[in-house]
């Protein structure tokens, strides 16, 4: 089987002219530009201590006391 598409075996077409003629160099790419760092805003320069929420505390209890009642007609209204 030849590597050489039918196409230019049949029309006699030089590969390695084909080549040269329409081809060229990659253009270097621009370097990107340098980014600067942004400046701290005022309201950013003074700041005031963050209060950490109090840990909660666990409460052993009964989950009676935790779930609301259910009443069925009262559900079935709405």
């Amino acid at each position: 089987m030849d590597h050489v598409p039918a196409f230019v075996r049949r029309n006699a077409i030089d590969l390695n002219t084909w080549f040269k003629q329409n081809t060229q160099k990659a253009q270097p790419e621009k370097p990107k530009r340098e980014r600067k760092p942004r400046k701290p805003k005022a309201a950013d320069l003074v700041t005031e201590p963050v209060q950490s929420p109090a840990p909660r505390a666990l409460r052993p209890g009964s989950l009676d006391q935790l779930i609301a009642p259910f009443d069925p007609e009262v559900a079935l209204a709405s």
